[in-house]
């Protein structure tokens, strides 16, 4: 019986998972002009500020941008 459940819990645990994986923001190269969407997921917790780091994979420069969590 009890193995059943934490079959079950398991199972409920992947479909979340994918679902998830699903709707989260891919890393991926973007172009000049071009627009990506998904969500980013973290823990709870009380946030000010969110930090994005921008990699230029051809130079090696990255650029910081600082945005306040509203």
């Amino acid at each position: 019986m009890f193995s059943g459940a934490e079959r079950g819990q398991s199972k409920a645990d992947q479909q979340a998972n994918e679902q998830i994986g699903g709707l989260a923001l891919k890393r991926e190269e973007v172009n000049r002009n071009f627009t990506v969407s998904g969500y980013v997921f973290f823990p709870e917790g009380n946030y000010r500020e969110v930090e994005m780091v921008l990699v230029n994979r051809e130079t090696g420069d990255t650029q910081s941008i600082r945005e306040p969590w509203r």
